[in-house]
């Protein structure tokens, strides 16, 4: 090996031997009074100056010019049974499968008390061997993560050993290394790479304003909604076109979509907010059937999907105790305020019962097509109103960013049919969004 190859060896033996003892480039670089720049430098593109060499090894306690590591019992029983519970996640955390916060598998619970020591030695092998990695981030919010992922190459290698029962049925959701990274060098270089993608993730939605075009961007992404569950039947994000001639069927103005978020904001703690939008997920949806089978008649307009009905969910709940007093507490939340009580109650009956009723009046006709042009604009002027306060200042500056960065999905949510191009109704909502054709 030259001396070229040796140093980019040395860089990669660093990162490898960094990610496994779980120490990030700021804290390794601080251990050695570098920078976390240099650090990224020296892992990248190899470390040639044997000084430096000598104080990352101290640092590491391992001596960077050599690659030895236990290799007793190949992958062994713990590495196959740290492979599973890397598979597993999914069910065991209800998160994404194929990664694990470190923490959870180094405090020895979930490996039977295993000392963290040995736990560290196994994860190191399976990483030098290319079936995990444990690497440390700063997440789309801002929140340091050290986790440790499952390969492909460990996927494809716990499938041919076994392990798991029900082979196919477990893998079904896992994520590998590859797959959260989409063809970046890390995760932390694919969060870095999508900046448009970070704003967009932590745009609030405080009030009505924009709260549409919020929820499409959020979808593009798949991000986290910070709205409730229910409220995403109301603002579904499709298209500026059909969000705003579903308003119209709905009666949503702006006037109730701020009563509506700031009637929930302001009976609900944050905790209670997040458990209730998961519920609200689970449990009313299903209530929801027979309004979106026919919207889907006339909009191609996609909603969560339901795996299990309402009766059926509630029976699971009711056999966990955790989650049936979680349900109870927001429940008694709700009721303690008759005003939310009713909304909630009587959303999905509204809206239900609102689009039947107009369906029949206007004889099955499609949907998109039951207004005159000057109703939608009196709609549009009444209701997509410019920014009036300092928070939707901020989220207005927050979007036309977003336009700048990633013009091609702003332009799909102002895509709209060549009646509206001609009649000047295109224009005239482009113009309140402040964005070009």
């Amino acid at each position: 090996m030259d001396n070229k190859s040796m140093a980019v060896e040395i860089g990669q033996r660093c990162r490898r031997f960094r990610n496994a003892l779980g120490i990030s480039q700021h804290k390794l670089a601080d251990m050695v009074g570098t920078t976390p720049q240099n650090i990224s430098k020296y892992e990248k593109e190899g470390i040639h100056d044997i000084d430096i060499i000598r104080y990352l090894s101290s640092a590491l306690g391992h001596d960077l010019m050599t690659d030895e590591v236990d290799e007793e019992g190949s992958i062994g029983e713990i590495g196959k049974e740290i492979l599973t519970i890397l598979v597993e996640s999914k069910k065991l955390f209800l998160d994404e499968g194929g990664k694990v916060e470190a923490s959870k598998l180094l405090d020895g619970s979930l490996l039977f008390g295993l000392p963290q020591e040995r736990v560290i030695k196994e994860i190191f092998k399976l990483e030098k061997i290319g079936l995990c990695v444990r690497e440390q981030y700063i997440d789309f919010y801002n929140k340091e993560h050290d986790v440790i992922f499952i390969t492909a190459k460990g996927v494809i290698t716990l499938k041919h050993i076994g392990g798991l029962k029900n082979e196919v049925e477990d893998y079904k959701n896992v994520k590998t290394y590859e797959m959260v990274c989409e063809g970046h060098g890390s995760y932390q270089a694919y969060i870095d790479s999508e900046p448009a993608e970070k704003i967009i993730r932590n745009l609030s939605v405080k009030n009505g304003f924009r709260v549409n075009y919020i929820c499409f961007l959020k979808k593009a992404y798949d991000a986290q909604n910070d709205f409730l569950g229910y409220l995403k039947n109301y603002y579904i994000g499709k298209t500026a076109y059909v969000d705003i001639v579903f308003s119209m069927i709905m009666e949503i103005t702006r006037e109730k979509a701020d009563y509506m978020i700031k009637l929930f904001d302001e009976n609900c703690s944050e905790e209670v907010q997040a458990e209730f939008d998961y519920l609200c997920d689970q449990v009313y949806e299903g209530q929801y059937n027979n309004l979106i089978y026919e919207l889907k008649k006339y909009i191609d307009y996609d909603m969560l999907d339901m795996h299990m009905d309402c009766d059926e969910w509630l029976d699971e709940i009711n056999c966990n105790e955790d989650t049936s007093e979680k349900y109870e507490k927001i429940q008694k939340n709700i009721q303690a305020d008759a005003e939310l009580e009713h909304l909630i109650n009587n959303s999905v009956n509204h809206l239900t019962e609102t689009f039947t009723s107009k369906l029949e009046e206007h004889g099955g006709e499609n949907p998109l097509y039951w207004y005159s042009k000057d109703e939608i604009e009196t709609f549009i002027k009444k209701n997509i109103l410019g920014a009036n306060s300092e928070y939707e200042e901020e989220i207005e500056q927050q979007l036309l960013r977003i336009n700048e960065m990633v013009p091609n999905l702003v332009s799909a949510y102002f895509d709209f049919p060549t009646e509206w191009e001609e009649n000047g109704l295109a224009d005239l909502v482009r113009n309140l969004y402040k964005v070009s054709k």
